[in-house]
């Protein structure tokens, strides 16, 4: 499997075949913490081959720099199964988060774990402004 976006954005949508992502971003920038950004959103997509057929469990969790998981935004349970043609297959999400909770100045990342196994990790940073 391969991660082909993993990404913080301000807005997103999923048009099946195609994803329209606006506001791609790993930096933020507030003059107080916490910060609550009201709207945000994470695209994800996978491509799986056929030897990779079969039921997968997929997480992304949001992780303060202590390590404290602060919001679990995908936790399912997705089946591949990938056609002949073209031998591929891709699984995609957009997660739109409403009122996201920073608590304090630093960084954050984004984990996508597939299967027990991290397979992607996107930083996300907050600064003062």
């Amino acid at each position: 499997m391969k991660v082909e976006i993993f990404t913080f954005c301000d807005a997103a949508a999923d048009y099946g075949e195609r994803f329209s992502i606006m506001g791609a971003y790993d930096r933020l920038f507030s003059p107080t913490a916490p910060c609550v950004i009201e709207r945000a959103a994470i695209v994800v997509r996978i491509r799986f081959q056929q030897s990779e057929q079969g039921t997968h469990h997929v997480t992304v969790v949001l992780i303060d720099e202590d390590g404290k998981v602060l919001g679990k935004f995908i936790d399912d349970h997705i089946p591949v199964a990938v056609p002949p043609r073209p031998n591929a297959l891709r699984i995609g999400f957009v997660v739109n988060i409403n009122n996201l909770m920073l608590p304090k100045l630093g960084e954050y990342r984004a984990d996508l774990v597939v299967d027990g196994h991290q397979i992607g990790q996107i930083p996300l940073y907050l600064d003062k402004r």
